[in-house]
């Protein structure tokens, strides 16, 4: 609904917003059906994310976790967890040079995930970052990673058709990476 309403606002091709809504319809669906435990670390969660997640995770109970002293990720807790949502960048700004490239095992989401994976192997993890670089896509898969989605806030200002595909791309994550646990587990249950 959120999603809905906010992208209802802008101008867009009718015959396009079928064919996406149709698509992004088959994957909700499934994403609904899930009553899921989802932790949400991102430094910007208060700044519409939270909004953002529970209309796209309805009846699922979602958990956010600023990256401030006050609210630290319980990294012991991550296996009580169905899914993790992982900003990669928790504090640092993007230099927009080669530094980020080599020091991406360095920053901060990078360095959560690689403790959340210590303790929590099979947890599903999905590093999200509105930095689209495709070197960060390759080091959180690298590092443990099993899904990565490049953000955009739905209010960036960039079009109907552009929200409801990045809506799509992460209603496609999600299912691929729940799809995914569903598959592992039992192998790991034996």
């Amino acid at each position: 609904v959120y999603f809905k309403k906010l992208l209802s606002l802008v101008e867009r091709p009718r015959k396009h917003e079928d064919e996406v809504s149709e698509e992004f319809n088959n994957y909700f669906t499934f994403i609904k059906q899930k009553h899921l435990k989802v932790a949400v670390i991102d430094d910007d969660y208060l700044q519409g994310w939270d909004v953002a997640y529970k209309s796209l995770l309805p009846n699922s109970t979602i958990y956010g976790f600023e990256y401030s002293e006050s609210k630290l990720f319980p990294v012991d807790s991550a296996t009580t967890f169905d899914l993790i949502l992982l900003d990669l960048r928790l504090h640092e700004k993007s230099n927009h040079n080669e530094s980020d490239i080599l020091g991406a095992k360095q920053m901060s989401g990078m360095v959560k995930l690689r403790e959340i994976r210590k303790i929590a192997p099979l947890v599903p993890i999905i590093m999200c970052t509105a930095s689209n670089k495709s070197w960060s896509y390759q080091e959180a898969l690298d590092q443990g990673a099993n899904g990565y989605w490049e953000k955009e806030s739905p209010d960036f200002g960039l079009g109907y058709e552009y929200n409801l595909k990045n809506t799509l791309n992460l209603a496609i994550t999600i299912r691929d990476v729940l799809l995914w646990s569903i598959r592992i587990s039992p192998v790991f249950d034996k």
